[in-house]
């Protein structure tokens, strides 16, 4: 009996033709507005061709964005000699990042993409959402170490908290100001930050 017959190959040609055709619409429409069809227009390939290498479309953009062919890194918490001056720092250059048109695009079509596919939802959670979280959940841990934050803080669920109003202010369409910045801070600062000693 002949051995089965593996299937057609992927074109390499065409799959990066097929990426970089997502991240060009994903930016210039939004996802919601993203279609298979208009990828494979743009790509010069067939409708069927999306299909048979991604499950859906959430998927096909989580790959766009995890293999680079359009670049998106959020900012990590860096350490610094102070928790919440690490965390304004954190605040100010997340805000510049989404402060650029294609970038808040694509972070609004990543976090629409995980929403709606789980696998696309376990991709971009181990590559952005869970080195964000943790990079505030080690700066708040170490604030709470040197006594500037108070021993009872929960440190992971503010540092989703962070980012959640972060993503909610930009789902908005709102740009992300200084004043929201400084707002955030005050609110986290009256909150967390341990009394003086006396």
């Amino acid at each position: 009996m002949p051995a089965a017959r593996p299937g057609r190959p992927r074109s390499e040609s065409s799959r990066l033709s097929i990426l970089v055709a997502t991240g060009e619409l994903l930016v210039e429409q939004g996802y919601d507005r993203l279609t298979l069809v208009d990828i494979a227009a743009r790509a010069g390939v067939g409708k069927q061709t999306l299909y048979r290498w991604w499950p859906s479309k959430a998927s096909l953009v989580a790959d766009c964005v995890l293999e680079n062919v359009v670049r998106f890194e959020p900012v990590v918490v860096a350490p610094e000699s102070s928790a919440l001056a690490a965390i304004r720092t954190w605040l100010d250059a997340s805000r510049a990042l989404l402060a650029q048109p294609d970038q808040a695009a694509l972070f609004r079509g990543l976090s629409a993409a995980a929403s709606s596919d789980e696998s696309a939802r376990g991709k971009l959670a181990e590559r952005f959402t869970e080195p964000l979280i943790g990079g505030i959940d080690r700066a708040l841990q170490s604030g709470i170490a040197s006594g500037e934050i108070r021993v009872d803080v929960a440190t992971e669920p503010l540092a989703e908290l962070l980012i959640g109003a972060m993503m909610f202010t930009l789902m908005r369409g709102e740009p992300v100001g200084a004043d929201w910045a400084d707002g955030i801070l005050t609110v986290i600062t009256r909150g967390i930050a341990a009394a003086p000693a006396s």
